[in-house]
């Protein structure tokens, strides 16, 4: 009788057993009790109570993709898991290039053109004098004139100190740095662009004289002296 009935009964209790174990473990064993901000100069507000209560059910990706939304000024999150019971949130803040000039003052942008901030007072960054039809902090510029522009300077600056790039036409931008006036298309290969300056420039730089305007719109550079 043993034998009929003793192996499923031990089958039996040590399902429940292993079951309780399991219980325990997603219950207690790894519940959420810590939430770690990592990051220079960065302000998240996390509500523990909107999280899973257990470090194993979180999903990681979900709650990056929803900060990414809530913080348009953080360029980049990254949520990962310190077992048993932290969960840890590396956030990078979004760091301006240039500064934009408008009718509803001056605002810094980086180089995706994401508005991180309003400056009124001067700033050493870059200044773009482009008309832009709204404005707000934390929105994204996307005109072809802003993106190449930031392009421009994300890859150039320091090694060239453009101080200012505007709209020179309705086709083509002119970046000033203190002794060029530098002409490139709205619709420019920046990465093309600042190859070739950086050529110039140290060619210039050797002969000792700068110009006072290059124009790269062309085929071919024309430089004026």
């Amino acid at each position: 009788m043993f034998r009929k009935f003793g192996r499923p009964a031990v089958l039996v209790v040590a399902a429940l057993i292993l079951s309780g174990v399991v219980f325990w473990v997603v219950t207690s064993a790894f519940t959420l009790t810590r939430v770690e901000v990592v990051g220079d100069g960065v302000g998240l507000t996390i509500d523990q109570k909107k999280l899973p209560k257990n470090l194993l059910l979180l999903p990681t990706d979900k709650l990056q993709a929803s900060l990414i939304r809530q913080y348009p000024l953080l360029s980049s999150i990254k949520v990962t898991k310190r077992y048993p019971h932290t969960l840890i949130i590396a956030a990078v803040t979004r760091k301006p290039i240039a500064r934009i000039t408008t009718a509803f003052g001056i605002f810094l942008l980086d180089p995706d053109g994401v508005i991180v901030d309003e400056k009124k007072s001067s700033d050493s960054l870059p200044i773009l004098d482009m008309p832009v039809a709204s404005i707000a902090i934390g929105s994204k510029l996307s005109d072809p004139a802003v993106v190449t522009a930031l392009g421009l300077l994300a890859i150039i600056n320091p090694a060239i100190n453009i101080e200012r790039i505007a709209i020179n036409n309705g086709t083509s931008l002119v970046a000033k740095t203190p002794t060029t006036d530098i002409l490139i298309t709205q619709d420019a290969n920046t990465e093309a662009i600042a190859t070739t300056l950086q050529t110039l420039f140290e060619g210039f730089r050797i002969k000792g004289t700068l110009p006072t305007r290059i124009d790269l719109r062309f085929d071919k550079p024309v430089v004026t002296f």
